[in-house]
């Protein structure tokens, strides 16, 4: 637990301020609440293009976008987890002002996360733009404002995580914050703390009323905060020019481009088609399975037939695509037991070869004279 009176206060009870911190940047705004702020070029042009990012209720130019990342005694989420500290990056004329409150001890919660619901009050309206945070830092604020008898403001959000795992996760192998910043926006994280650390960092200095640990829990949301805003002007540059990867160089070889077609596909874009085709012509299987449904659900089955012909070398959907367009939509049943046969021979997964085995015996029916 924590032990009061070491350096934790603003005021620690002997008139000292806690000169590590205030080394650190930072300056007492109450009893236990200590904040810093910087200010650093704007990543985000003026106004954002794509639509798919935010919520409907949301404005698209930079200034109506609040960023946020929670550090935390847990990462589980659970009632007994805190959220120490609080990043808020935000957009003030050509400035990215990045504003950090830190609670330093336990008693201080309620004064924290009122200077917390302050800061958001002052930016009613604007979208609150997380990673993960649907899942994790929102509703964890939630329960300490309502373990602290008050309610955390109500604001839109949008969540990167979802995106960037949609565009990303296939060539990077996941959707980290930490590595799609490394990958695509050349963010080194060299001496980076991990997240795993950063509860045992503050309960030391609970213990000891210390800030060196912390130095780079610090910088670690900071990171995570102006790495947030720069990620969102990259996807929002991938999502408004699709067919243009040269607008968004730095994310060439890392974008998905099937499931950017399938995102674009879901929001009604025209160019959805195009980028898919591109794929697929460049060799992207993905991309013509997404391109295959999207042709049958149109449909265009003669497209749709052609695309699963060119997939169907040892592959078993493509086949039983095939085998469902001859018989239903093209009315040719032999063709659709010839693909049925090139399927059953393909399929590995036993209520497979059983549902192929139906559909031969149904097959055969028709085929007979």
């Amino acid at each position: 637990g924590s032990v009061p009176g070491r350096g934790l206060r603003a005021d620690s009870g002997t008139g000292t301020p806690n000169e590590g911190l205030i080394r650190a940047g930072f300056e007492p705004v109450g009893d236990f609440t200590w904040k810093r702020t910087s200010v650093s070029p704007s990543p985000l042009p003026a106004v954002l293009s794509s639509r798919e990012l935010f919520p409907p209720e949301g404005g698209r130019d930079r200034g109506s976008l609040l960023f946020l990342d929670l550090e935390t005694t847990g990462l589980s989420g659970g009632a007994g987890t805190v959220a120490f500290l609080c990043g808020l990056g935000y957009t003030m004329n050509d400035g990215f002002v990045f504003d950090q409150y830190f609670l330093a001890d336990y008693p201080g919660e309620g004064e924290y996360l009122s200077l917390i619901s302050d800061a958001l009050r002052e930016k009613s309206g604007a979208v609150v733009v997380t990673y993960n945070g649907r899942s994790f830092d929102v509703p964890l604020l939630r329960t300490r404002f309502l373990m602290n008898g008050t309610r955390l403001p109500d604001f839109p959000q949008a969540d990167l995580l979802f995106p960037s795992r949609r565009l990303f996760s296939r060539a990077l192998g996941g959707a980290r914050l930490s590595d799609v910043g490394e990958a695509l926006l050349g963010v080194g994280r060299e001496g980076d703390v991990p997240g795993s650390e950063v509860p045992d960092r503050y309960f030391d200095f609970l213990r000891s009323g210390d800030p060196g640990p912390l130095l780079d829990v610090f910088s670690h949301n900071e990171l995570d905060v102006v790495g947030l805003a720069r990620l969102c002007g990259l996807i929002d540059r991938i999502l408004a020019s699709p067919l243009e990867p040269g607008s968004w160089p730095e994310a060439t070889a890392f974008v998905d481009r099937a499931a950017l077609g399938r995102l674009l596909l879901r929001s009604g874009r025209p160019e959805a088609e195009r980028v898919l085709e591109a794929a697929f012509a460049s060799g992207d299987g993905r991309a013509g399975e997404v391109l295959g449904f999207h042709y049958k659900a149109s449909g265009r089955y003669e497209e749709a037939a052609a695309v699963w012909r060119t997939l169907a070398e040892g592959n078993l959907h493509a086949c039983v695509e095939l085998a469902k367009l001859h018989e239903h939509r093209l009315r040719d049943p032999e063709g659709a037991l010839a693909w049925t046969h090139r399927a059953r021979g393909l399929a590995t997964d036993e209520a497979a070869r059983l549902a192929l085995d139906h559909r031969l015996e149904r097959l055969e029916r028709k085929s007979r004279p």
